[in-house]
């Protein structure tokens, strides 16, 4: 089956793409275009397989990040100064006009209850309720626009939401020059906020974001894996300098992925899922890729997580997994150097052909008397590899770094030549 599916996806990477529009516009006599349909067969296939390790998880919000996870697909988030500046303009704008409430969107929560009776909708304006029959609601703020009510008992009326404007003939709500969107949901409903991957069978889950303990509660999170089973899962450990979390299921499900080395070369074919959306595609990887989801290989392995622009090898923080597990922290060496993501627009990578696209960081401080002085390293070279893992950011560093007392190969390009250096670090105590 694999075979076949790198044989079907290779004649499109082939160029046969001209070929396959040709049988889509000119039916055979049957009416069948075979080669389109075991593309589409061999996607399917892939999906399924790959469906029963990975987990949607409702994370509670980090407490040191400065917005919310649903801000990774903000346009000026994402893009930044390469956007056009005429569009870059509109879209700050609209993001003012946001902040300021006159497009704001507001979802509110009802908490469980004793009562019996089924809430009703009702497709008119809003009802007057008569006095002495309406019961009490409970209002509670939990955070980024959030409102919580609860009924005090099973008497509790209407809710009537005072927009401050009106309504418009088809029965909108307007408020402050822009839309008002009311969500409610009852009380623990699962709103997946990223995704993660099953690594094993006692159900450890790797979340390619650091919450940190204390935005957890006994109760744990809600997940779901694969493509519907809930479950709970509870905090065992995080990472902020490898941007990870590691939960763990309440009880084992699912089918764990398989890792995939390193990370994918430029032009690959590659699945990529997202997070929030659930959305999956065929896609041409580039070490550019400014989305932020899971990268999956033509075989069915899992690559790792593509952040941004940054990429993490789900493979590379095992060291890191481990320690989670075991510690519930990473321990690192002591090796005294400084570094900075290398851009894909860096002035570097057109002065020397042989950086090219490759991933890479820079060394911009070495301290004195440090392990990576003894090693030879010098400010400006620019590392490619741990320990034959490639590394492009300080994320995926700190991942190849978490073994706190082994040597560790150091690939780096310095003058236009590739050389290898072995740091040996001092234990971290």
């Amino acid at each position: 089956m694999r075979t076949q599916r790198r044989t079907i996806l290779a004649i499109v990477m082939a160029g046969s793409l001209a070929a396959v529009t040709a049988m889509a516009a000119e039916p055979p006599p049957g009416g069948t275009r075979p080669l389109l349909k075991q593309l589409n067969e061999e996607t399917q296939s892939l999906y399924r397989e790959i469906q029963s390790g990975v987990v949607r998880v409702q994370l509670p919000p980090p407490k040191w990040a400065g917005q919310p996870l649903v801000e990774q697909d903000n346009p000026l988030n994402k893009w930044g100064n390469q956007l056009d500046a005429g569009v870059k303009e509109q879209l700050e704008l609209k993001q003012k006009d946001a902040q300021k409430g006159q497009v704001r969107k507001i979802s509110a929560t009802v908490g469980a209850t004793a009562a019996t009776q089924p809430a009703t909708q009702s497709s008119g304006g809003p009802q007057s309720a008569k006095p002495g029959t309406v019961g009490a609601w409970t209002v509670s703020n939990s955070g980024d626009d959030v409102l919580i009510l609860r009924p005090n008992g099973a008497g509790a009326g209407a809710l009537q939401f005072d927009a401050g404007g009106g309504l418009t003939p088809d029965g909108q709500l307007v408020a402050g020059g822009g839309r008002l969107q009311v969500n409610v949901a009852p009380s623990g409903s699962f709103t997946p906020n990223n995704i993660g991957l099953l690594l094993d069978g006692q159900g450890h889950i790797l979340v390619p974001i650091c919450v940190e303990k204390e935005s957890f509660d006994s109760e744990g999170v809600r997940v779901m894996v694969g493509p519907g089973q809930m479950a709970m899962a509870h905090f065992l450990g995080s990472d902020r300098q490898a941007n990870i979390t590691l939960l763990k299921l309440d009880k084992p499900l699912g089918t764990p992925v398989k890792l995939a080395a390193g990370r994918p070369q430029e032009g690959t074919l590659t699945m990529f899922l997202s997070p929030n959306s659930g959305v999956g595609r065929l896609m041409i990887w580039t070490n550019e890729l400014k989305d932020w989801g899971v990268v999956v290989s033509m075989e069915g392995a899992i690559y790792g997580f593509a952040r941004q622009g940054q990429f993490l090898s789900a493979s590379g923080c095992k060291m890191a997994i481990d320690q989670l597990a075991k510690d519930g922290q990473v321990r690192r060496a002591k090796i005294g150097l400084g570094i900075a993501e290398v851009a894909q627009n860096d002035p570097a990578r057109e002065s020397d052909p042989v950086l090219g696209t490759q991933p890479a960081v820079r060394v911009s401080e070495i301290a004195a008397n440090s392990a990576a002085a003894g090693a030879g390293l010098k400010v400006g070279d620019l590392i490619l590899q741990l320990n034959d893992q490639p590394v492009g950011d300080p994320h995926s560093f700190a991942a190849a770094m978490s073994d706190p007392s082994a040597k560790t190969s150091v690939k780096l390009l310095r003058d236009g030549q590739e050389q290898t250096l072995t740091l040996e670090p001092a234990k971290d105590r």
